[in-house]
């Protein structure tokens, strides 16, 4: 793969066109190129360290912006105690913002079209990552088209969508079948010894990313931490939990459930459609209410869902997480 030569960007309108070397010797060829290298079409001044990274970027109109996505994804508890914040609106122009942008990966959406993920997190004065709890990354996408005379950026996508907390989420690219692609994000986040993880899926189109979500789905929850009677509740299923309390624990409170869940997740093979998903929880669960409390059961139960009308849904079981928060 022959090296990017950034000094042969050409601004053409609302794209770049590179002219003179291609990232792949061929377009065709089956070598993605590199998501660094791509990143620079999209921000010719971009570096890889610390102070090359921040960005300004227009967000785009229909969006909210960082503190709005915020106040929408704070959990319940989290603002317990706080200030609540006020649910912006989306702004109806593009909004200038100051971020710290950072590759993903690079996925082929079609013949001679490829599409790069991005993850931006909001800068702070200093140039570092706003990484106040309630704050999300965003997620952006930018597709470009090849040919022999270069390559050209076609269509920004800033941003995707918002996820995560503390500007920080995992990206990963998705084989959503053998012919489609797509990409997940999980995030997680514990408030007070109440820690949940999240996942997100977005599905790769002929040009862009969907920016609908195809599934949305909490995946762990565990108060165990959170309430002063739940690990003693729990440790007779969860064995980690025994001892982990100086002195003992408190006597159990009806007034709440405790729980310790974990779901892990795959999706089955398929050739033109989006494969079934499998997700399997297992943990443990001790119920309270009126009947008084109830010994830890444990868990072990599967959630199946089947893509259908361009999203995930359920087709089996269910999942144990009864009181979803973010």
């Amino acid at each position: 793969m022959k090296a990017l030569k950034t000094q042969a960007v050409l601004a053409l309108g609302a794209t770049l066109l590179i002219a003179g070397p291609v990232l792949a010797q061929e377009a065709g060829e089956l070598e993605l190129p590199a998501a660094s290298d791509l990143l620079v079409l999209a921000f010719p001044k971009w570096q890889d360290e610390s102070a090359g990274r921040v960005q300004t970027v227009k967000l785009s109109s229909g969006h909210p912006d960082w503190s709005g996505a915020a106040a929408e994804g704070m959990p319940a508890s989290a603002r317990k105690g706080k200030p609540r914040l006020a649910k912006r609106a989306a702004p109806a122009r593009a909004v200038s913002q100051s971020v710290i942008v950072e590759p993903a990966f690079v996925s082929r959406l079609g013949e001679k079209r490829y599409v790069l993920i991005a993850r931006m997190s909001k800068a702070t004065a200093d140039g570092t990552p706003d990484s106040s709890h309630g704050t999300p990354v965003a997620l952006a996408a930018y597709t470009f088209e090849t040919s022999k005379s270069g390559w050209k950026l076609v269509q920004r996508q800033e941003p995707l969508a918002y996820v995560g907390y503390e500007s920080q989420a995992d990206i990963q690219p998705l084989q959503l079948s053998a012919q489609r692609m797509g990409l997940s994000a999980s995030y997680g986040s514990c408030w007070q010894g109440h820690c949940n993880e999240w996942l997100s899926l977005y599905e790769f189109g002929k040009d862009k990313v969907n920016p609908a979500p195809i599934l949305e789905l909490q995946l762990n929850d565990s108060n165990a931490y959170s309430l002063p009677d739940c690990l003693g509740r729990l440790q007779e299923v969860v064995r980690e939990f025994r001892g982990r309390v100086d002195g003992g624990y408190d006597e159990p409170d009806a007034g709440h459930d405790c729980v310790a869940l974990r779901g892990d997740w795959s999706v089955s093979t398929s050739a033109q459609q989006p494969g079934d998903i499998t997700v399997r929880y297992t943990g443990a669960v001790s119920a309270g209410g009126k009947h008084g409390v109830q010994p830890a059961a444990e868990v072990d139960q599967l959630l199946r869902l089947q893509y259908r009308n361009g999203k995930y849904l359920p087709l089996a079981g269910r999942s144990p997480i009864t009181k979803p928060w973010r």
